[in-house]
């Protein structure tokens, strides 16, 4: 909101009803980031400023593929050894992953509403699926 210029008030109302704070008491919101334009290049992920942050979310969205290719090749094996047929074992392996589906579908269609007026208010709207 502040590269986009919103004024100091609409940038504390919403700072307020996300973050649950008063934030009557600032006066001026600023950016400490260099400002980024469209035309940098990918290697600017690599710089000091950001291979930590860069690294971090490529290990997070590794991890979570990781676990989800092992779950979904284990999961017959688990299941047949468990005594069902095979044919139930492949059943509920690809309703685990159409579960996964359905649940995200869902959630991003009860919160469409908040998140479409503004990015912000994500956390507001994962709030509310508790």
């Amino acid at each position: 909101m502040v590269v986009r210029g919103a004024g100091t008030d609409r940038i504390r109302k919403e700072l307020s009803q996300v973050a649950g704070e008063d934030f009557r008491s600032v006066s001026e919101f600023t950016l400490e980031d260099e400002p980024v334009t469209a035309s940098q290049p990918v290697t600017l992920l690599f710089t000091p400023a950001f291979i930590i942050r860069t690294l971090s979310l490529w290990l997070c969205y590794f991890m979570g593929l990781l676990v989800i290719y092992l779950t979904t090749s284990w999961l017959p094996t688990m299941i047949t050894d468990a005594g069902m047929p095979i044919g139930t074992a492949a059943n509920v392996t690809a309703r685990f992953q159409l579960g996964g589906t359905i649940a995200l579908s869902w959630s991003a269609l009860r919160c469409n509403a908040s998140v479409r007026r503004a990015p912000s208010r994500y956390h507001t709207c994962s709030a509310r699926l508790r």
